[in-house]
């Protein structure tokens, strides 16, 4: 018969260093204290997250998607590792006529790098927490980084696309509106070493607003 206890911690919490046992926490009661790992690595600073546009100023998009000039970019260097975990945009406006417009989410194994856009700063999600990102951000690209969607380099995890007009005072259709998060979708991909976390709009005089969270670790981690 398995004696299976857990210690009644449910403040002062300690952390150990790696490789340390440590038993099981529970609430006083004895329910067990589980969170998801992404939750975890909040706690322990490992992260963070950039939007696109600012409270109530969108970024403008493209006609079409411009694989070399991404709305927002997340690239990291060699020797991290990030796992995306939510992926959010809403186009604000498009053409005043009907139009195909969408936007896409991918990951790639290139770094796309800065080309021509704004840089963007990283937001640790624990917000006393000093760890520094490694990754950089940039949005609202207007001059070509390194394409990043090459045949074999890149997944496309998330796409919403409609026939849309910003005139909504005579059609009422409203843009459409991407969210990707990692805990509904069950698989989060690894992007290790040089690599991109991707946002693209595509639409005729489209507007966007958008958000990228990803966790980040050290790519040894992974070995």
């Amino acid at each position: 018969m398995t004696d299976m206890r857990g210690v009644a911690q449910q403040l002062n919490v300690g952390r150990a260093g790696e490789g340390t046992w440590v038993g099981i926490r529970t609430t006083r009661d004895g329910a067990l204290i589980n969170i998801p790992w992404y939750q975890a690595l909040v706690f322990a600073g490992r992260v963070f997250g950039i939007h696109a546009g600012s409270i109530t100023t969108p970024i403008a998009g493209h006609a079409a998607i411009d694989a070399d000039q991404p709305e927002a970019a997340v690239y990291s260097p060699d020797g991290t590792a990030m796992l995306p975990l939510v992926i959010r945009a809403a186009m604000e406006t498009g053409a005043t006529t009907l139009a195909q417009g969408g936007m896409m989410a991918a990951v790639s194994n290139i770094s796309v790098g800065a080309g021509t856009s704004t840089a963007a700063t990283p937001f640790n999600l624990n917000m006393a927490n000093p760890i520094t990102v490694g990754a950089s951000a940039a949005v609202a690209y207007t001059g070509n980084g390194t394409d990043p969607l090459t045949a074999g380099n890149f997944l496309e995890i998330a796409r919403v696309s409609a026939v849309i007009d910003a005139d909504a005072a005579t059609t009422g259709i409203v843009p459409p509106v991407l969210v990707w998060t990692a805990d509904t979708h069950a698989v989060a991909p690894l992007v290790r070493d040089a690599g991109s976390i991707l946002l693209y709009g595509e639409a005729a005089a489209n507007t966007l607003f958008g958000t990228v969270i990803w966790a980040e670790l050290p790519e040894t981690v992974f070995d």
